[in-house]
């Protein structure tokens, strides 16, 4: 939900500016903090543009997940992701990757919805283990 609600006070704030077509390069949103003030998820766009029919469209998208430590355990990237406040949910036809603990999922297009916080990959979805990180003996396969 906190990815819903930051975008959407993004949107917000260039509706009340009257900005149609508003765009903002380089993008940089932390949407979620630690208590200690650490950043836990933030977001980055090349470019963000909040269209006339108040859809944020960012394009170079990238989610980072964070740990206590502010390391990295999560990485989304999209080339272009269109965020429907109305609907509250981000949709893409474009490339997707998602990258967590030795795994990397790749594919075309994705959902997310706000309601039950899941990512769906639409097409062409493939997964690529690296052994090193998974703590799992590989071997055994062969």
């Amino acid at each position: 939900m906190t990815l819903y609600r930051s975008l959407l006070a993004l949107v917000m704030c260039c509706a009340i500016a009257g900005a149609q077509d508003f765009e903002v390069e380089d993008l940089r949103v932390p949407l979620e903090h630690f208590p200690d003030g650490t950043v836990k998820t933030e977001v980055t766009a090349k470019r963000a543009k909040v269209s006339d029919t108040g859809a944020l469209i960012a394009s170079g998208l990238k989610v980072e997940f964070r740990n206590p430590d502010g390391s990295v355990h999560t990485t989304l990237k999209s080339k272009v992701c269109v965020f429907d406040r109305v609907n509250k949910r981000a949709d893409s036809d474009d490339d997707v990757e998602l990258i967590k603990d030795g795994i990397k999922i790749t594919g075309t297009g994705f959902v997310w919805t706000s309601d039950d916080e899941r990512i769906k990959i639409k097409n062409n979805v493939e997964v690529t283990l690296e052994k090193k990180n998974l703590g799992f003996d590989f071997s055994i396969l062969r």
